[in-house]
């Protein structure tokens, strides 16, 4: 969650600090029931079959930005309205994603250094990408 936080932060271009990753502890539990909620729904989709994870795993991936603008919201509605919002745009996610393949093979190919550069470009992209879709959808 904090990550998350430095990630709109940054897109906004907002100055942030290393502050600012451990600010998701404020929200501890929340914090934690919702990355244990979209991990277990996402591992259990993926247990009927690899590719219904893919899909859910892409339906809940935007939990994080919603609870960032509404903090308020339990774990439970931020998924709820992360698949609300997702609908029609799982195939635009999966296509932004698939589009950094190679950096992510070049991540591999050193050793996990260059992912300290490429992650917070990716990340970046999906807010942008959550921020367009919030602009079309009222969620």
């Amino acid at each position: 969650l904090g990550y998350s936080q430095v990630i709109v932060k940054n897109a906004n271009r907002l100055e942030f600090n290393v502050g600012d990753l451990f600010k998701g502890f404020l929200n501890y539990w929340n914090a934690v029931c919702l990355t244990l909620l979209i991990n277990v729904y996402t591992f259990l989709w993926t247990l009927l079959l690899f590719v219904p994870g893919i899909i859910k795993g892409l339906s809940y991936s935007m939990s994080y930005y919603i609870y960032i603008d509404n903090p308020t919201l339990t774990p439970k509605e931020c998924i709820t309205k992360s698949k609300e919002m997702m609908k029609g745009y799982k195939a635009k996610l999966f296509r932004l994603q698939l589009s950094y393949i190679g950096w992510e093979i070049l991540c591999v190919l050193t050793f996990g250094i260059l992912t300290l550069w490429v992650e917070p470009k990716i990340n970046t992209a999906v807010y942008t990408l959550y921020q367009n879709i919030k602009k079309e959808k009222t969620i």
